[in-house]
């Protein structure tokens, strides 16, 4: 076997993303097939002499068996502890952050004393609160924690076995700690760069270069965010590989050039990883690229050269060793992905476009294209990168985001040769901040690096507007697109005889993707979508025609508006024509804020104004009209959305808003309220959005129900569990109702392929 770690890495790795993707439960029959296999592989004197597929059965059966172990010790004894008020005597490990309004605190508990008595100790959880703590990394809380009801794969990947929040956070007991572990002057260390940033630089900016130097993303404004996501240049906010390499390749440049001892300086540079690693907190693709950055350097020390792929299987290999979960961390699988690609096919890719174009070292015509056209070969070998990296984490990007960043190549051709000259600069601007002599030099400094990230922002933002930019894959022809293109390169890589395969299968899947895209838009055409996506607690519905967006409802948790913004963007709403804001009511309004900085807004109709915070009341400067409304004197107000009247109805207590569309009668009900109270003519009608409690809604006869909340609340509705035609969106779907000119109707479930 020729690459022992590779073979086992990746095969742990893709055992455990597969096993957490079909469930915990579910692995003890893959695991004594796997081992059955194993046993029969080793009987066979040509598996057995071959090795590899012993490995990698072996491999896949420990990875199945590990996890339910892993679980069972760690993970299920603090789910007993979920939705519990504990008495809790913990650490902070980390530096605390702000997300969504809310401050977040990552601690590690000595204890948590439940209120039967039960103590749960040696845990990791993530905790919230309304109000800043006076806390600093290792100090000592006490108090109470609320426990959340679960807690996310994305939260068990980091190490956090639970979340919560402090419910009176003004009664925590801080203990600052006199002895603080080496972990402490790395963070004052983050500390410090991310202060010094946004001193020398403007806000944006620095939030920017916060992120990209430090993985400190919490800062980075939505809309940036959303425009990288778009455009296909997520990863340059999230310290990865790339990062490293290029600081420690001008590590070692400077080194070698400072110290005539090269091993010396190649110790130093490890120092250097190590010191990176826990300035920017042990990131997932932190530290793969980390472990293979000093095997690398380390085999280097020996008089060895490492080997690229056994690097990078032992790095995963470490990583889901110490946290089987981590097998479902987004940045470790774009990085691992995106990484296997660029080893695996950059290299060929520039071979052969060079072999292509007839400029082998070996030719004659090489000296000249090189003279006329310098930069022909490193463009090939950043498109070689990119495509490779593109090409392999797309999977991912499908599994984990349901979208497609269509011009995710282009954008990272135009981006990616400036990260290089972005980070000497930003690393030179903090040495000449920290200089006294050349301090001076802060100001040019500052202008270029401003300079250079602005024209990063600028490119995703103007590559996100184009059109298509993002297909979702709620789009009806997407799945099929990708499986059949999937599909051709498996029969293409297998028939070799078959001419120009390559450019075959570049013709064939452009050519259908255009044709899907142009079938969509025509099909789609005039139809109406009465979309309910899952937002978690709240309810949110929007009616899109056309490319126009009215909002009806836009409530939810802090994580539910991803799923709102991915389908406004997979439809292309360019502009929203008509927003609801009744009241300030999490369940209704909890995106009002972000959906006003994101969309050009037409209409905002508001229910009492004084009642809004003051940036909300900035937001709504951004539309072009907005109405005014009074729970009180005037709870009935009719607006019109295209050639369709909108009637929404808001008092103390209740609120509901009802729509006819060319026959289609439409009732959205939430938070307490009493269908005895709406006017007769809501009471009947074809499809009730309901969230919340809803008195004698015996008096309502409607076709289809749609629940709009969260599992845990089941109970509110279980005398509407066996009714036909109820339907939910709990389990991740969006429920979309598409209304058709000819007035024939059609409900689906979107990306339910992927569940």
């Amino acid at each position: 076997m020729k690459r022992p770690l590779a073979v086992m890495g990746y095969t742990y790795l893709a055992a455990l993303a597969a096993a957490l993707f079909l469930g915990v439960g579910t692995t003890a029959l893959p695991a004594v097939v796997l081992l059955a296999g194993f046993a029969a592989a080793m009987k066979s004197k040509r598996l057995r002499q071959k090795k590899t597929i012993p490995a990698v059965l072996l491999t896949a059966s420990a990875a199945m068996l590990i996890l339910p172990l892993y679980t069972a010790v760690f993970v299920t004894p603090a789910a007993s502890f979920a939705g519990q008020n504990v008495q809790a005597e913990a650490e902070l490990c980390e530096l605390p952050y702000t997300q969504y309004d809310r401050y977040y605190y990552p601690l590690k508990a000595s204890s948590l004393t439940a209120e039967d008595g039960t103590v749960l100790t040696h845990t990791k959880l993530l905790v919230s609160s309304d109000e800043p703590l006076t806390v600093t990394p290792f100090d000592r809380l006490s108090g109470r924690i609320q426990l959340s009801r679960s807690t996310s794969a994305y939260q068990l990947s980091k190490g956090n076995v639970l979340t919560g929040y402090f419910p009176d956070a003004e009664h925590i007991a801080v203990t600052p700690t006199e002895q603080k572990p080496l972990f402490f002057y790395a963070l004052q260390i983050r500390q410090t760069l991310s202060e010094t940033l946004h001193e020398l630089l403007p806000q944006e900016q620095a939030d920017f270069m916060t992120a990209l130097l430090l993985g400190d993303k919490t800062g980075v404004d939505l809309a940036v965010k959303e425009d990288l996501q778009a455009a296909g240049l997520s990863h340059i906010i999230v310290v990865s590989g790339m990062h490293l390499s290029l600081l420690t390749g001008l590590c070692l440049f400077v080194l070698t050039r400072l110290i005539r001892h090269k091993k010396a300086a190649v110790l130093l540079c490890i120092l250097f990883v190590l010191v990176y690693m826990s300035v920017t907190g042990f990131s997932a693709s932190i530290v793969r690229a980390g472990i293979m950055q000093i095997i690398f350097l380390s085999a280097f020390l020996f008089g060895q050269q490492a080997d690229a792929f056994n690097s990078l299987g032992f790095a995963v290999l470490v990583m889901t060793l110490l946290n089987p979960y981590a097998a479902t961390d987004i940045s470790l699988l774009l990085s691992f992905s995106a990484t296997l690609g660029i080893l695996l096919f950059a290299q060929r890719f520039t071979n052969y476009s060079i072999e292509q174009a007839g400029l082998q070292e070996s030719s004659r015509p090489l000296g000249k294209v090189n003279g006329r056209f310098p930069l022909f070969k490193p463009f090939i070998n950043l498109l070689g990168v990119t495509l490779s990296a593109y090409v392999f984490t797309l999977p991912v990007t499908i599994l984990y985001f349901h979208r497609i960043a269509l011009y995710a190549v282009l954008a990272n051709l135009a981006t990616v040769p400036i990260i290089l000259p972005l980070m000497i600069s930003v690393v030179l601007l903090l040495l000449m901040h920290f200089s006294v002599l050349l301090s001076f030099l802060t100001v040019p400094l500052a202008a270029a690096v401003g300079f250079q990230a602005d024209y990063i922002t600028a490119v995703a933002r103007q590559i996100a507007d184009w059109p298509f930019a993002v297909l979702r894959l709620s789009q009806t022809f997407v799945p099929w697109w990708v499986a059949g293109a999937g599909g051709l390169a498996g029969l293409l890589f297998l028939c070799r005889k078959i001419p120009h395969r390559n450019r075959v299968f570049i013709l064939t899947t452009v050519l259908s993707l255009i044709a899907g895209v142009a079938w969509t838009e025509i099909s789609h055409l005039n139809v109406v979508n009465i979309v309910v996506p899952d937002t978690g607690e709240g309810v949110t519905v929007l009616l899109v025609k056309n490319n126009r967006a009215a909002v009806l409802s836009c409530g939810g948790n802090y994580s539910g508006f991803s799923p709102v913004r991915d389908y406004l963007d997979g439809a292309q709403v360019q502009k929203l024509s008509l927003l609801l804001m009744p009241n300030r009511d999490w369940a209704v309004s909890s995106y009002a804020e972000q959906l006003l900085n994101s969309y050009p807004t037409e209409t905002v109709l508001l229910y009492d104004p004084q009642r809004w915070s003051l940036s909300v009341t900035q937001a709504l400067t951004q539309a072009e009209n907005c109405l005014t409304a009074n729970s009180k004197t005037e709870p009935l107000r009719s607006i019109l959305f295209e050639d369709k009247t909108i009637d929404c109805y808001e008092d103390t207590t209740h609120h509901a808003v009802f729509a006819e569309m060319d026959g289609y009668r439409v009732l959205v009900c939430t938070q307490e309220s009493d269908a005895a109270l709406l006017p007769q003519a809501w009471r009947k009608g074809d499809l009730l959005i309901l969230h919340g409690r809803i008195d004698n809604k015996q008096v309502l006869s409607y076709d289809t129900v749609v629940v709009a909340d969260t599992p845990e609340n089941y109970r509110k509705y279980l005398s509407l569990k066996e009714k036909e035609n109820t339907y939910y969106t709990w389990d991740g779907q969006n429920l979309i109702v598409r209304l058709y000119p000819d007035h024939t109707t059609d409900i689906r479930r979107e990306q339910l392929w992927l569940s």
